[in-house]
């Protein structure tokens, strides 16, 4: 009967050693399996990450661009308004001679006019002379 119980207790020690490293079997690989699926996951948010920044140095890259074509497009109209101003600035010097040569000649009207009254006066004058001695 001892042997029997012997033997008993080695089937028992046995399988609760296979039990044990089944278990410790199951749980180291569980540990293996998630820490891989960790790294995949981690390598796939990575590459993710990478692609999303490669879009956003895209669009910066677009709106950079749109920016320049913007600046050139202002920079043509800045110089296209300073032509126009040049061009006022002609138009304004032109009207200011045509405006003195005006007042030269309104000027000149005047003394004209001044002349001519005189003239007329001395006529009247003379004829009330030549008038009244008659």
């Amino acid at each position: 009967m001892e042997n029997k119980t012997h033997f008993f207790i080695c089937l028992l020690l046995v399988a609760a050693v296979a039990a044990g490293g089944w278990f410790l079997y199951r749980h180291y690989n569980n540990v293996e399996r998630s820490a891989g699926s960790n790294a995949i996951d981690t390598v796939q948010s990575i590459k993710d990450d990478n692609q999303s920044a490669g879009h956003d140095v895209d669009a910066a890259a677009n709106q950079i661009k749109s920016a320049e074509s913007n600046v050139d497009g202002a920079i043509t109209d800045v110089d296209n308004a300073t032509e126009s101003v040049g061009q006022l600035q002609e138009s304004v010097k032109s009207n200011q001679d045509t405006i003195a040569e005006c007042n030269d000649l309104i000027t000149a009207g005047h003394a004209n006019t001044a002349k001519a009254s005189s003239i007329f006066a001395d006529v009247d004058n003379a004829n009330k002379t030549d008038g009244a001695s008659r």
